[in-house]
């Protein structure tokens, strides 16, 4: 923010004693810190979007929007950008004479013989950052005809105009994705007597033609007050997009409130105001709208539509609608059919009970779109019969979005890292086991992210890792992370644990010295999963007991010195008392593996048998003593040798 300080404190004092109102400081516009750069704008480097100043720049510089001129073909220079923080735009209130931000591409010109389009062209990435508290002028006249060869003027007018409010103006053959708009604000309360052809609304968008829109969201409030009755034109009104043309929307959702206190002719929709020749997949309106007229083309989801394809969208409401259809008001025909299938409408929030005020055109294809109780909406069931995609697009729980259908990329969760990572060493590997992460996590879970010395080595589904990779004398540091898909995210690193190789004073001793139970994968599993375990020597059991318990020291530094001293110290005492000649290496220990169920009740004997010292591993495929396939729940493994008893748990999920 920039702004003139001379002498503050007698200007504050003068201010005060003769009753003028302070002048606020307003932030200026400001390029990136990447303008300026060889590349900047490039797909490989984008402008960065980092405050009101980097945004205030974008709105005024028409240069970076993408120009095209008219005249025999188009010439298109398109600019790539990139959101990199929050942005609170609360003093757009004072801008521009109190009228508000000025949208992205809010015009462009016709003239005798030559056009100049000053629409956004680009690409922008708001990368699910928020613009927060934006008021948008809806106000200044932004497309003008001018002497256009065979233009008829309408009877009355002299020129006229379209203007297209929203954080986008009009936009044509760009990609807006990933921006999430927060209590944006937009009121039409000044008279536009006759001057004007068109006015094309959205909180984000006002005109879209050929371009495609993503993973995007809105809140906030459009206004239509009756001080512009005397308005002649036509109002498309939607709180994402006032009108898309030949665009594709998907992943996308607002909880915006749309009033209407005006009787001129509207397309009033809770996404899209007009929609031809588009699609719209997977999105849903949870806002209110608010007409005190009756208009047909007022609907849920969209004004209205002409060729376009609508499907996999709901809508739900904290408001009743008031004269509006639970999904579109008019369905049309013009060149190509429309399509508008299973989609869904809530008829006890919304209070209407048809999808659609006027359907025209026999050839269109509508079918599976159903009002149901709001019960009925917030049952998973309800949308899987229909095949919505609950895999990687929707979810659904109780505690989120009021048990409504949520769209995955929108709840960020908790990113829950494993934990209790160990590591075990010999003379020449490091072991690495680690517990999963936790069930409760509402994220996708993809992969487990070994790190060594702060470099990913290794991404696994498992829950162990054996480094063979390292060298003596060498003490490394490993941690763990997981790695999450829709939403993608890594989580915080487990704790960190510091671990070299064993060196013996003895070489005949190459074996695991103790017996270990290392775990089993897939953990939670379906039909089987592997159980891996260690042998150990049984030459002198007190001699692997005490390496077990030198071993269950802390792995941290203070006493990783001691640990292998230990070690080593008794390494060279075993080879001094033991006749070398006495060891037999090739001796085998006797294993037991059992599986219980949650009750400690016994259903399986896995293993009962003798194994050399070394790791080996068995599959259990859900089955019990008798051949019988085993429920879904939780069970328990126990391995038994000598005085050895270790237990752990896993999951059979159906």
């Amino acid at each position: 923010m920039k702004c003139k300080i001379i002498a503050m404190t007698i200007l504050l004092l003068i201010v005060g004693i003769i009753g003028i109102e302070p002048i606020l400081c307003e932030t200026l516009a400001e390029p990136p810190s990447n303008f300026g750069e060889p590349d900047a704008g490039t797909e490989e480097n984008p402008f960065l979007i980092a405050n009101l100043a980097n945004l205030r720049w974008l709105s005024e510089t028409t240069d970076v929007w993408g120009s095209a001129f008219l005249t025999n073909n188009w010439n298109i220079e398109r600019f790539y950008f990139l959101q990199t923080a929050d942005i609170d735009a609360s003093e757009t209130i004072n801008w521009n004479e109190d009228k508000g931000f000025n949208p992205i591409g809010h015009y462009f010109e016709i003239q005798t013989g030559n056009s100049r389009v000053l629409g956004f062209f680009g690409y922008y990435n708001g990368n699910h950052f928020k613009i927060r508290n934006l008021y948008i002028n809806s106000e200044d006249q932004y497309y003008v005809h001018e002497s256009l060869p065979g233009f008829i003027m309408p009877p009355g007018h002299t020129v006229t105009a379209e203007i297209f409010p929203g954080l986008f103006g009009w936009i044509d053959n760009a990609t807006i994705k990933n921006i999430q708009l927060e209590n944006a604000n937009i009121i039409l309360d000044k008279d536009r007597s006759n001057n004007y052809i068109g006015l094309y609304i959205g909180l984000l968008i006002g005109s879209a033609e050929n371009s495609t829109i993503m993973n995007c969201s809105v809140s906030g409030s459009i206004v239509l007050e009756n001080t512009i009755s005397d308005y002649q034109g036509i109002i498309l009104v939607g709180s994402i997009i006032g009108s898309a043309t030949r665009s594709q929307i998907e992943n996308s959702y607002s909880k915006a409130n749309i009033t209407n206190n005006s009787d001129i002719n509207s397309y009033l929709g809770g996404l899209i105001g007009f929609a031809s020749n588009s699609t719209m997949n997977n999105s849903y309106f949870y806002g209110s709208l608010i007409s005190n007229f009756e208009h047909q083309n007022s609907g849920g989801l969209l004004g209205a539509i002409s060729s376009s394809d609508i499907q996999f969208c709901y809508v739900a409401s904290d408001n009743s609608f008031n004269n509006i259809s639970g999904l579109i008001g008019s369905v049309t025909t013009s060149t190509v059919v429309s399509k508008v299938s299973h989609n869904f409408w809530d008829i006890e929030t919304t209070g209407v009970l048809e999808a659609f005020n006027y359907v025209g055109g026999a050839d269109n294809v509508i079918n599976n779109n159903f009002g149901l109780t709001s019960i009925e909406m917030k049952q998973q069931s309800t949308f899987i019969t229909n095949n919505w995609n609950f895999d990687d697009i929707w979810a659904i729980d109780i505690d989120i979005n009021d048990g409504y259908p949520y769209l995955r990329w929108q709840y960020t969760p908790d990113f829950f890292p494993p934990s209790n990572l160990k590591a075990i060493s010999t003379e020449n590997e490091i072991k690495l086991k680690w517990e999963a992460v936790d069930e409760n996590n509402r994220g996708v879970f993809h992969e487990y992210r070994v790190y060594r010395d702060s470099l990913m080595i290794y991404h696994t589904q498992g829950l162990f890792f054996t480094d063979d990779d390292v060298e003596p004398g060498i003490e490394y540091e490993y941690y763990i992370t997981a790695f999450y898909t829709i939403p993608s995210g890594e989580s915080e690193p487990t704790n960190i644990v510091k671990a070299s190789l064993i060196v013996a004073d003895f070489d005949d001793i190459t074996q695991p010295i103790f017996t270990e139970l290392i775990g089993n994968f897939p953990n939670p599993f379906n039909p089987d999963t592997t159980i891996v375990f260690s042998v150990g020597n049984a030459l002198v059991p007190h001699f692997a007991r005490a390496v077990q318990e030198i071993r269950d020291l802390s792995s941290s530094s203070q006493n990783y010195d001691l640990r292998r001293r230990l070690l080593n110290y008794m390494g060279g005492s075993f080879r001094s008392e033991m006749s070398i000649g006495t060891i037999d290496t090739t001796e085998t220990v006797h294993i037991s593996i059992e599986i219980f169920n949650i009750r400690g009740q016994k259903i399986k004997t896995l293993v009962n048998d003798f194994f050399e010292s070394g790791q080996h591993q068995v599959v259990w495929n859900g089955l019990d003593d008798d051949g019988r396939s085993m429920a879904s729940g939780l069970y328990f493994y126990r391995l038994r040798s000598g005085e050895v008893s270790l237990t752990q748990r896993m999951v059979l999920l159906k």
